[in-house]
């Protein structure tokens, strides 16, 4: 279970209001939530998602799969590097480390924007959700 001292922690370096987590780069976003979810005993478990967003551009003539496979392998290493960043952030201020592990995540989705022959715009989003204790 982990203390309300540490959940505070762990909210304000999340917190993408004001300050450094509320900067995007270079063209994606990863948005970081907290919830809970139960387990089959009924104890409320802590879960953490992050969510990568970017806008995309296919080019229909090269096919979307190949395309879509590179955008998943760079929206996990995005995650994973946000999910390290905080890990680090929280040892430093909590002086304990924060333990994750992975849940089962939905795929990615591809929303269309627009579509022409030559282009395809979208919305790519990609979450990855993972329990975590202290």
């Amino acid at each position: 279970m982990i203390s309300a001292e540490h959940f505070n922690i762990l909210g304000s370096l999340i917190d993408n209001t004001f300050g450094k987590s509320s900067i995007r780069d270079a063209g994606y976003g990863v948005k970081v939530s907290l919830a809970g979810s139960s387990d089959s005993s009924g104890e409320m478990r802590p879960v953490m998602e992050l969510r990568f967003e970017t806008i995309v551009n296919f080019n229909p003539r090269h096919g979307m799969t190949d395309q879509r496979k590179e955008l998943d392998k760079t929206s996990s290493k995005m995650i994973l590097a946000k999910l390290e960043e905080i890990k680090k952030e929280f040892r430093e201020l909590a002086g304990k480390s924060l333990k994750c592990k992975e849940l089962a995540s939905p795929d990615a989705s591809v929303i269309h924007i627009s579509h022409n022959p030559s282009l395809v715009r979208a919305r790519y989003c990609r979450p990855m959700s993972f329990e975590f204790h202290v």
